[in-house]
């Protein structure tokens, strides 16, 4: 398996395309991430063993743990 595509302090979007639950379209920032490792957390975020997971957070503060799949860079300003 490859590294992370995006690490600390990286500035993503959630893709448009994503679940509306992790706040699709939005901006975050990344701090933390993980590898998939157990089947009960590929099914619960719908992604598969040995991807990446990201702990982003919004600029109100709040944080979600999203797949890999659902996050791109964000475009710059």
């Amino acid at each position: 398996m490859e590294g992370p595509r995006f690490t600390w302090g990286d500035t993503v979007r959630v893709a448009t395309g994503a679940l509306q639950a992790w706040r699709s379209g939005a901006i975050a920032e990344v701090v933390g991430f993980r590898e998939v490792d157990t089947p009960a957390v590929a099914l619960e975020l719908d992604a598969a063993i040995g991807s990446t997971l990201y702990l982003v957070e919004f600029s109100d503060g709040s944080s979600l743990e999203i797949p890999e799949a659902a996050i791109e860079a964000a475009e710059e300003q």
